[in-house]
């Protein structure tokens, strides 16, 4: 599957990526969850979408915990927080998990 990065996520955008879903997903029936950003809503949007056999269910406002974009962005943002220097407790000398760390002969 292609990877479809875009500086601006229009309308046109959108509904090229709904088109690239079914062509790599024929025979199955997508369901898409997302939030009310226009290009999500916009009647050629939502027009296509049917038209593809593609399900598009809105989530509710305000869900943040709905979006799984928004837990990705919560914990990039929080990792970029932690200073650089600073080990963490569960990671050993070697840079392998604790737990994971061959004992010593």
């Amino acid at each position: 599957m292609a990877l479809l990065i875009t500086e601006q996520w229009t309308n046109e955008t959108h509904q090229a990526f709904f088109r690239m879903i079914r062509i790599h997903w024929r025979g199955r029936n997508p369901v898409f969850f997302e939030d009310r950003a226009t290009q999500h809503k916009s009647p050629s949007s939502l027009a296509l979408a049917v038209e593809l056999g593609i399900e598009v269910r809105l989530l509710p406002r305000a869900t943040p915990e709905l979006s799984a974009m928004d837990h990705l962005w919560w914990h990039t943002k929080n990792s970029s927080r932690k200073p650089a220097n600073r080990l963490d407790r569960r990671i050993g000398p070697r840079g392998l998990p604790v737990h994971l760390r061959p004992e010593p002969p």
